[in-house]
């Protein structure tokens, strides 16, 4: 793990550090290859992000064309996938292409393949047998060259036992299945992929990236990240911009109950171990012998000490107009109520809650 970290913080990229588990390892590897793929994870797990790659990764000229299954109406899968004639279907006024056709030479990317309809279900199977289609409404065969990769969140031999997914298309797409972990069954993912995700939003935002501390390394590990990668992505954006990394239910519930330290002024350590609403990056935290403490507390007048009376005035002047409802003032602050307890707790705030 630590030399995952070394490289996130070194500026690698992403798709570098993702590309630890085995199915990014295989993919790069095979992507070359004219094969057709079938990548399996739960939702957030990346799926789309390895399809893009697997583009990269083989060289094909042709356009990366996407189509999430489970969008598409069922009256309208035929035609969005293999395109329509003139005159097919009442407010068809023109001819129309596919996506088959439109990823000639490129590839095809069918997202939550375990949402297609049956009957659409039937013309790919021959689509991916013969290489190209008959537009709706029409009788001319169009031959393609293209590359289909197809990405489920369901394993699809269950559907196949519910009579969801046909067999004979689950065995042409499982030439090469592709399973993407879940975060939860490979912790050592998490807090890598943790910084590669904060130096971009760092550099997107032009903000500096906050270093993460013990505290904040063991709550990234001890929660379970339901949303996988995309959820991770989006607590390393909100740890940039000085946010709390997950609302109420995220990271902040996971943790143990703890007592609040009662200096804060130097660490600027918030609910979520991270860093406090005042964007201070969290260094350190209770029992934490290998991080630094941060700065000791500063001069009256410093802006880190005006930033902490405002925001006790203002939590103070909420609070009173609310009748001293937390839910009621955290709502008006947009912050969570476990935020807000724990800055009331961390600046002394004595108030009768409501």
């Amino acid at each position: 793990m630590d030399r995952l970290i070394a490289a996130a913080q070194a500026g690698a990229s992403v798709v570098e550090v993702l590309h630890e588990p085995a199915a990014w390892q295989a993919a790069r590897r095979l992507a070359p290859l004219a094969v057709d793929m079938l990548l399996q994870g739960e939702t957030g797990a990346g799926k789309d992000a390895l399809a893009r790659e697997i583009h990269e990764w083989s060289g094909r000229h042709g356009k990366f064309i996407a189509i999430n299954c489970a969008a598409i109406p069922e009256h309208l899968a035929e035609s969005e996938l293999f395109g329509h004639e003139a005159g097919a279907f009442t407010g068809a006024a023109r001819s129309r292409e596919g996506k088959f056709e439109l990823a000639d030479k490129g590839t095809l990317y069918l997202d939550e393949i375990d949402s297609m309809p049956l009957a659409a279900q039937v013309k790919l199977l021959r689509a991916l047998q013969e290489r190209g289609s008959e537009r709706l409404g029409g009788s001319r065969f169009i031959r393609a060259d293209f590359r289909v990769l197809a990405s489920t969140k369901v394993p699809l031999p269950a559907l196949v036992k519910a009579g969801r997914f046909r067999q004979d298309l689950y065995f042409r797409l499982n030439v090469v299945r592709l399973c993407l972990p879940a975060l939860r069954d490979s912790p050592e993912r998490v807090v890598p992929l943790f910084a590669a995700f904060a130096a971009e939003a760092a550099e997107r935002h032009q903000l500096p990236n906050p270093p993460l501390g013990a505290e904040g390394r063991r709550l990234l590990l001890t929660h379970t990240w339901p949303g996988n990668v995309r959820e991770l992505r989006n607590a390393a954006e909100r740890h940039v911009l000085g946010l709390p990394p997950l609302d109420d239910g995220g990271l902040a519930a996971a943790a143990p109950s703890r007592s609040a330290p009662s200096d804060l002024d130097g660490g600027g350590a918030g609910p979520s171990g991270f860093a406090d609403l005042g964007g201070a990056p969290f260094t350190g935290g209770e029992g934490d012998g290998d991080g630094d403490r941060g700065d000791a507390a500063e001069a009256p007048g410093s802006l880190r000490d005006r930033m902490r009376d405002f925001e006790k005035d203002l939590i103070v002047q909420t609070l009173r107009l609310h009748g001293g409802s937390v839910a009621k003032a955290s709502a008006e602050l947009r912050v969570p109520a476990n935020t807000l307890y724990y800055r009331i707790k961390t600046l002394g705030i004595q108030f009768t809650a409501g």
